[in-house]
């Protein structure tokens, strides 16, 4: 399986990263990371994806430790952002660390870069019991706090379904755009004023 992670220390050698490392998670795997930020780099922090040995349970945020194999020395500790990385590296990898840098921030980057990045589709809770270990009433919070920041917009509370405000209003001016071309070509049938849909949305 492959997650992607943060490294939250200098990395001194990348080979020492790459080969016989072994990844301490609740249980003992074998594991090798692939670099989206150079490992010369002195940064303080490296996004990277591991490939695990053995299949693993992780979530956002869980943390873990990296050892050399051998000497059973600490390489690097790091944290979760993405548990399920999928099989393929991303093409374009600056758009990946951009969204990885907001999944390494709190509860409520991490849910508005994923409703922004589900789109029109929206973003489900149950996509985010998936994802994190928040409770139902920890993402209620967050979502509420987020919709009063006008970052996404709570379409269905039981289950709670959201969208990005960016993706919601331009479903709105969607919709209100072919109402009113609709109403134009159909002008003598009742129904609800334009303007009044307007405010209900």
């Amino acid at each position: 399986m492959y997650f992607e992670a943060v490294l939250d220390l200098n990395i001194q050698e990348e080979s020492g990263i790459r080969m016989d490392t072994l990844l301490i998670f609740k249980r003992k795997t074998s594991a090798s990371v692939d670099f989206y930020t150079p490992a010369e780099e002195k940064s303080e922090e490296h996004f990277v994806r591991i490939r695990t040995g053995d299949r693993i349970q992780v979530k956002w945020k869980d943390e873990f430790v990296l050892k050399d194999s051998k000497t059973k020395k600490l390489i690097i500790r790091g944290k979760v952002l993405v548990p399920e990385a999928g099989d393929t590296i991303p093409r374009n990898v600056e758009k990946r660390i951009a969204f990885l840098k907001q999944l390494n921030k709190k509860e409520e980057d991490m849910i508005s870069a994923l409703a922004e990045k589900k789109g029109f589709q929206g973003l489900s809770q149950q996509e985010i019991f998936d994802f994190s270990s928040l409770s139902k009433n920890q993402i209620l919070n967050v979502c509420q706090s987020l919709e009063q920041e006008k970052k996404i917009r709570i379409v269905s509370f039981s289950p709670i379904l959201i969208i990005s405000r960016f993706h919601f209003d331009l479903l709105k001016k969607k919709i209100l755009s072919l109402i009113r071309d609709r109403s134009r070509s159909d002008s003598e049938r009742e129904g609800m004023a334009l303007e009044e849909i307007q405010e209900k949305v």
